[in-house]
Formats: structure tokens, sequence, C-alpha cells
């Protein structure tokens, strides 16, 4: 199971689908900064914003699952593991997605959740 995994981790639509969670998650945080946005549609935007952490939480499972404690020994995996654990914690979010989005901007994407 384990070789399926690491298949599937390391194809290139994972990671072109994963970039693409990056930026849907930065136009909604861009979009979570105006309020009357937010009074029209804030509930779709709060799914919208859910919906990519759960897919950034499964990234890192399934990585850490392939890698195992090999996982801390890349940079961009702990950025990955920080930054999504910080959203995990209530309150915290607006922070981690500004610069989740600035970082991967900067990298390209490469490597980010």
């Amino acid at each position: 199971m384990r070789a399926s995994v690491t298949k599937f981790i390391s194809d290139s639509r994972f990671s072109n689908f994963i970039l693409a969670v990056i930026v849907l998650n930065a136009i909604v945080l861009g979009l979570q900064t105006s309020n009357n946005l937010m009074a029209k549609a804030g509930n779709v935007l709060d799914i919208i914003d859910n919906i990519c952490l759960g897919i950034f939480v499964v990234e890192i499972l399934l990585k850490f699952f392939v890698h195992q404690l090999r996982f801390f020994k890349s940079g961009w995996n702990i950025f990955d593991f920080i930054i999504v654990g910080i959203a995990l914690v209530p309150g915290a979010r607006p922070f981690c997605a500004a610069c989740h989005a600035d970082i991967a901007g900067a990298a390209g994407g490469f490597g980010c959740p």
C-alpha cells in the first residue's frame, strides 16, 4: 500500500492539484478580507477554506505515511506541518493562510501543500 501512496503523491497531477488548492485558498483568503463580500458569501468562502484545509491535512498525512520520520527532513514538509497545524488552532487561520500564500507564491508552489 505504501508503494501505491508513494506513486500517487509523486505524480505531477497530485502536485498540480495541490498547487491549484494553494492558489484557490489564497484567493479565498483575499476575498475574506472584504466585509461586504463576507456578509454576502461568507459561509461559502468559509466552506471552501475548510475544504482547502482538509486537503492540506490529507496531503500531510499521506506524506507522513510514505516518509514516516523522514518526513521531517524536508524543510517544506516542516513548514507545511507547522502552517497546517497552526491553521487547526481556532482563531489562527487567517495568519496561516496569509503566510502560506506568501511563501507558496515566492516558491512557485513547488513542494508546498
